[in-house]
């Protein structure tokens, strides 16, 4: 090989290595004129810049310059699954939602650790759906509950054992009932023998 550039590109007349290619001298090209070949100008969708894309191909035509806009891209508001405002894809919930429903796998995992500790019946179930059955107010003070408070605001939500867990309570639909947080915390472990109306 040649030890500098000595084939005019057919191109741009730019000076290549002539290398081992069986092309006719004629005919060879530059990178940069064999590039532009196979590309075309395009404008990305999301900045609005300019950039290369392959001419044809396999799969749809890039749309975006980069990786960058290619995320954002990707990244387009679409309805919530639970409440129907706005989430970000992928993902499939909006962050209120997400939030709330960290707080409920917690609770659960809470209930069902506690359950177990103590030897208890236990069965699924959501605080959103004992504080619809209770017509959303404490069932120890009868006023209502606001349910966008987070613990440990006293007047958030949570849920109560008719008969706590350390008296022999289960952790079922039938033994549990909505009420303040503060409510909860200051009846303590004084259970009242009345089971929750099942509504």
């Amino acid at each position: 090989m040649p030890r500098k550039p000595d084939t005019p590109c057919s191109g741009c007349g730019t000076l290549i290595w002539s290398g081992t290619g069986s092309l006719p001298a004629a005919e060879r090209k530059c990178r940069p004129c064999r590039r532009a070949r196979t590309t075309v100008t395009a404008a990305c969708v999301v900045c609005g810049g300019l950039f290369d894309r392959p001419k044809r191909g396999g799969g749809a035509p890039r749309t975006t310059c980069s990786t960058a806009c290619r995320r954002k891209c990707w990244n387009k508001p679409r309805p919530c699954v639970d409440c129907g405002g706005q989430a970000i894809a992928p993902r499939l919930r909006c962050e209120a939602c997400r939030e709330a429903r960290k707080r409920e796998t917690a609770r659960r995992k809470n209930r069902l650790r506690r359950a177990a500790l103590r030897g208890a019946a236990s069965e699924p179930y959501t605080l959103d759906e004992i504080a619809t059955r209770d017509r959303h107010r404490c069932q120890l003070c009868h006023r209502r509950v606001d349910m966008t408070l987070p613990a440990p605001n006293p007047g958030s939500p949570s849920i109560d054992h008719v008969i706590p867990l350390v008296e022999g309570g289960d952790d079922v639909r039938s033994n549990v009932q909505l009420a303040h947080f503060g409510c909860n915390s200051a009846k303590g472990r004084r259970g009242s023998q009345q089971l929750a109306l099942v509504g």
